[in-house]
């Protein structure tokens, strides 16, 4: 009797250990994949924080990306019994009885740094006006993307000069900054529309007092509302919007100069905006 509830409870025990082994894997997603998801974006931001600094002080900048994650578990377990017995009945009957598992972690991870000629075409290639149509789709303000990732709209200027190394004297980019700002004011009157068409990347503009503001300064044919974006080539068409996107490395530079050494009041918003747009002072 001894014998067989010894052997039931080895059985049990061999089938709790092998339950909890074949839900490892699932049991480690929830937790490893955020864990990691974190730790990779933190480090990101880290890095981004860390090459601002250098460009700041003229050094090299050198991007490390993760290239992979792989993580691998694994849990084991044994039962094990170890019983004597007298065979002629004159002995004592022993029964040994014993438990053990291990559980480890393996994680590989693979970096990847830039350089080299990849590294100069992704850092020195302006940033296509199809790219900023996809992130204002997503969210993002529109007077955020045209001061810091575009050089200029229809010959209008956003400091130059500012993309390169730290530069002594801060260009003013006042006017371009209040063309953001009235973008901005439009698109959150709901009177800007961009969108990704067949032929290329489309804004809209709805009639109003902004609207024929934004296009009698960018010099545009007022009797449309619809104008396509293209990159800047110096060929003026009213029906066309000229984008001259920074590159990432400008936008650095950019970011370094306007943000950790000079200082700026935020540029006249709404009402303002059509009237200093218009020429008024």
């Amino acid at each position: 009797m001894r014998i067989d509830a010894t052997v039931s409870l080895l059985c049990a025990a061999s089938v709790v250990f092998s339950g909890c082994a074949t839900k490892l894997g699932p049991r480690t997603v929830p937790g490893a994949r955020f864990d990691y998801n974190q730790a990779i974006a933190r480090s990101l931001n880290e890095q981004l924080l860390l090459n601002l600094v250098r460009l700041r002080y003229r050094d090299t900048p050198l991007f490390v990306d993760v290239g992979s994650v792989i993580a691998q578990y694994s849990l084991s377990g044994n039962v094990n019994a170890n019983p004597t017995v007298s065979i002629d009945g004159g002995g004592k009957n022993e029964y040994g009885f014993g438990i053990g598992g291990s559980y480890t972690e393996n994680p590989t991870i693979t970096y990847e740094p830039l350089r080299g000629g990849e590294a100069a075409q992704r850092l020195l290639t302006p940033i296509d006006p199809s790219t900023l149509a996809l992130l204002s789709q997503s969210g993002w303000s529109i007077e955020r993307l045209l001061v810091c990732c575009v050089q200029e709209v229809n010959g209008i200027d956003n400091a130059p000069s500012a993309t390169g190394p730290a530069p002594t004297r801060l260009p003013d980019n006042a006017l371009f900054r209040e063309l953001a700002a009235a973008f901005r004011d439009l698109q959150s009157d709901g009177g800007l529309k961009i969108r990704q068409t067949d032929k290329g990347v489309a804004l809209s503009m709805r009639s109003g007092p902004l609207a024929r503001a934004l296009q009698d300064r960018l010099g545009l044919d007022p009797s449309i509302e619809d104008f396509r974006i293209v990159p800047a080539t110096g060929a003026r068409v009213p029906t066309q919007i000229e984008v001259g996107g920074r590159s990432l490395l400008g936008v650095l530079f950019f970011l370094i100069a306007f943000r950790f050494k000079f200082r700026r009041p935020t540029p006249p918003r709404v009402w303002s905006a059509a009237h200093r747009l218009n020429g008024a002072p």
